[in-house]
């Protein structure tokens, strides 16, 4: 539901105006191409896709868009903010970060991100498992995200301090819900998975401890930069689950999830 829809159709109306500008001051300092220009050369296409490849492999989504939105559509700060629903100071921090990632020298190193320290997810770990939401969110870097694949992407401060969020559900574990349906909370333990810290998520099974999610964080500045969730991918949390040796609980791939049809025998 649109709470306002005269704010929300002046905001696309203004939008397209600034679009619009924007691309006719473009093309006035960009000269007429020839009919007959020469199509890109194999190098030329080549630079794009390993140009496509490190923002791929070495931004987030946040750092990404907000490079993208800066160097190639040259929106300001302001507006970039608006479109990524986060602050300019986040912003800023994202085309920091970005920039100084994609100057790295080309090896295979840098074409992974770097990996958060192990004790900032053990502290993650600890403030979760004592349900301590405010020390949770002191953790969190402003510009970060929660991106839980399948499921939900929360950009910056507001949207995951906010009630109903990733944080504060996995703190308060659906309270809206009556207490006999409510789900228990999960255990959560530190694991270094291929040399990887991380974070592992284990439900009560009838009896058996199962593994039931698997949670990778990113990290910049001492914060959290990045959560990322795999509850609703069951193949990725099966394979962690072979590997390590661990019983599985899993199978939605995303949120909602269809309600299957009722035969008509009732089966």
């Amino acid at each position: 539901p649109i709470d306002n829809p005269r704010g929300y159709l002046v905001r696309i109306a203004s939008n397209l105006w600034m679009d619009a500008m924007r691309r006719r001051q473009l093309e006035a300092r960009t000269p007429a191409l020839e009919p007959a220009a020469a199509p890109p050369s194999p190098d030329q296409s080549s630079e794009l896709r390993d140009a496509g490849s490190a923002l791929l492999q070495r931004l987030s989504p946040q750092e990404r868009a907000a490079l993208l939105l800066k160097e190639v559509f040259d929106m300001s700060l302001r507006e970039i903010a608006v479109m990524l629903q986060t602050s300019v100071g986040a912003v800023k921090a994202a085309l920091h970060r970005g920039r100084d990632r994609v100057r790295e020298p080309d090896n295979p190193a840098a074409s992974r991100r770097p990996l958060p320290s192990r004790a900032l997810v053990e502290r993650f770990i600890e403030r979760l498992e004592a349900r301590d939401l405010p020390a949770l969110l002191e953790m969190m870097l402003d510009g970060g995200t929660v991106e839980v694949a399948g499921g939900l992407l929360e950009a910056g401060r507001d949207e995951f301090s906010a009630t109903g969020s990733w944080l504060w559900q996995a703190v308060h574990v659906h309270p809206e819900l009556p207490e006999h349906l409510r789900p228990k909370p999960w255990e959560n333990e530190f694991v270094e998975f291929e040399g990887e810290p991380m974070m592992l998520a284990f439900t009560d099974d009838d009896g058996q401890r199962k593994l039931v999610s698997v949670t990778r964080l990113d990290e910049a500045e001492g914060q959290v930069a990045r959560v990322r969730p795999y509850y609703f991918c069951p193949d990725t949390i099966r394979e962690v689950g072979r590997r390590l040796g661990l019983e599985v609980y899993t199978g939605l791939y995303r949120f909602p999830a269809p309600v299957p049809p009722r035969a008509k025998d009732g089966v």
